[in-house]
């Protein structure tokens, strides 16, 4: 019976920080890439020290979206979101919305208001329309007076 043995997980990881390393050539006009592929080498290096350079670079790999959060970055991400107090600009789009939608309602208050102005004018017309109407109609029967 022959045993083989693999590689193992030290060569593993240095294989994978060489291939990484080579892909680096290929995203050269590709700011974002060359991020990501230089986080994970830097995830998959192994040495003395390393551990919070591979923390720092996991999360801003979680940042990027290019890497999974686990529950406890899940977790740090939402209490961060949450902490975090509203921005200036955000602040300003909101009331900028808040105002134009003030100004809307504003708009069809006075819409509502002219329709129901025109439709008494309209009822008024009509109501004078058939007064007039009326009145023609008697000065037609009454015999006209003699002269």
């Amino acid at each position: 019976m022959a045993v083989t043995v693999g590689p193992s997980s030290d060569s593993k990881r240095a294989a994978t920080v060489r291939s990484l390393v080579g892909m680096l050539q290929f995203a050269q006009n590709d700011p974002e890439m060359s991020t990501v592929l230089t986080s994970m080498a830097m995830m998959n290096m192994e040495g003395e020290g390393l551990k919070d350079v591979r923390k720092f670079f996991r999360k801003r790999l979680v940042k990027m979206g290019a890497v999974e959060p686990n529950e406890e970055e899940m977790q740090a991400m939402e209490a961060e979101l949450q902490a975090q107090e509203p921005d200036a600009n955000a602040a300003l789009l909101l009331a900028e919305a808040e105002k134009s939608k003030t100004q809307a309602a504003l708009n069809v208050a006075k819409v509502a208001n002219t329709e129901a102005s025109t439709a008494k004018i309209v009822a008024d017309i009509d109501s004078q329309g058939k007064s007039d109407a009326l009145k023609v109609l008697k000065e037609l029967r009454e015999p006209a007076p003699l002269r």
